[in-house]
């Protein structure tokens, strides 16, 4: 669900470039980044993503704008609570 920097470095590993998340990259919901500029932690995951050529796709909005919500259903299959949500 967010692009971390374990997430990252999978993703460099596969040879991948492109990461869908759910959750912003930077911790906020407007992609501000300029409040980090000297964040040690912030610097490196901004350089393992540029220094590879990826690209994070933020898809927080348009996974919850289908019905049924796509985050709610994946969670609920994945601890087993379908028939009991469905009730």
């Amino acid at each position: 669900m967010f692009a971390t920097t374990a997430s990252i470095k999978k993703a460099i590993i596969l040879k991948a470039n492109f990461i869908i998340a759910c959750e912003p990259t930077f911790y906020n919901h407007l992609g501000d980044t300029a409040w980090l500029k000297n964040d040690k932690v912030y610097q490196y995951k901004a350089s393992l993503l540029q220094d590879n050529h990826m690209a994070v796709w933020r898809n927080y909005y348009y996974i919850h704008s289908h019905l049924p919500d796509g985050v709610k259903s994946a969670l609920v299959s994945n601890l087993g609570w379908t028939e009991a949500f469905n009730n």
